[in-house]
């Protein structure tokens, strides 16, 4: 299990970890295989103990599949992936994702030129679940992508959601950190090495759909992560740009609207301080809040600014959990 492949190369492997996401998984894998007619790939689905069927539907199309028999956690699982890969380039995606139609062939395009060690792609709307929280969350990505969501750039930033890197990179820097075990900061990780001797290739038309259930589950998550963070950047080696200045201004700014107009309720005069700091945290958001009008109407966007605020005020919650934890140990 922990050799490394190396005969009979192809340009580039696929590799999908998943745990329970079977009703996704017929239209991510149909939009890998009813859209790309090129013979130089293969996609390894590793599953992670599912008991809902993914197994099964997966095994309806031509993946390599290998089904873990105790939970091991995506980093390990797509580690597994990565040794049996006989892609040049080793491309990772969630399960709960759908590829865009020219995702791959562009994708392929770009590795024959073998300039890039590693990229990311865009995530598109609509999202695969029509949501509320789905729409609000990739309006919420694209506007923390700020200048550069419209156009390709080298960028300080890599995610597994849709990430590439050359396999022979991902196993000098020894893949995956297998101690996180749930969906994590493995890949924020993983990034910031890359980054220590190569440049991340940002391409908005590597789009692709994403899946999102409920804003509480996202929450959560996104508390999970600030905390995870704070102990990986502890070193002082994140360097990562989506969690850069203007995500961490965008926070902290949050956190201000919410603590001023709390202490308004018991003293007005905070709402010199609260006001203007509500219209500088519309400001910020301009893009995020236009599209929600544009897309539908004032009560969704209402929904995406308050929802923007308790974001924020959940991940600047675990920022200092993970800190006061880091300090306790």
């Amino acid at each position: 299990m922990n050799e490394v492949v190396k005969a009979s190369p192809l340009l580039f492997s696929i590799i999908i970890a998943n745990y329970n996401k079977a009703e996704n998984i017929p239209a991510l894998l149909s939009s890998i295989f009813g859209n790309y007619q090129f013979e130089d790939f293969e996609v390894i689905f590793l599953d992670d103990l599912s008991t809902d069927g993914s197994v099964q539907e997966a095994g309806r199309f031509p993946v390599q599949l290998h089904a873990s028999e105790e939970h091991a956690g995506p980093a390990a699982l797509r580690n597994i992936g990565a040794r049996r890969a006989r892609g040049e380039y080793l491309l990772f995606m969630d399960s709960d994702v759908i590829l865009l139609p020219e995702t791959l062939q562009l994708f392929r395009e770009i590795c024959l030129t073998g300039d890039c060690a590693a990229l990311v792609g865009m995530e598109e709307l609509p999202p695969v679940v029509d949501n509320w929280v789905g729409y609000f969350r990739t309006l919420q990505i694209q506007d923390f992508w700020g200048e550069h969501r419209g156009k390709q750039a080298f960028l300080n930033v890599w995610g597994a959601t849709f990430g590439a890197v050359r396999k022979d990179l991902f196993l000098k820097y020894g893949g995956f950190n297998e101690s996180f075990k749930g969906a994590d900061v493995e890949d924020y990780e993983l990034g910031n090495k890359i980054m220590t001797e190569s440049e991340i290739l940002f391409v908005p038309r590597l789009a692709y759909r994403h899946t999102y259930r409920s804003l509480p589950e996202l929450l959560v998550k996104q508390f999970k992560r600030a905390a995870q963070i704070m102990n990986l950047d502890a070193d002082g080696s994140g360097k990562h740009s989506y969690y850069g200045v203007y995500f961490k201004f965008a926070h902290v700014l949050s956190g201000m609207v919410l603590l001023s107009i709390a202490a308004s309720l018991w003293d007005h005069d905070w709402l010199y301080l609260a006001v203007p700091l509500l219209i500088l945290k519309i400001a910020i958001h301009k893009h995020l809040l236009l599209q929600a009008f544009r897309l539908k109407g004032p009560l969704f966007l209402a929904y995406c600014f308050s929802s923007a605020l308790m974001t924020s005020l959940f991940v600047i919650s675990g920022a200092f959990y993970g800190k006061l934890a880091r300090g306790a140990r």
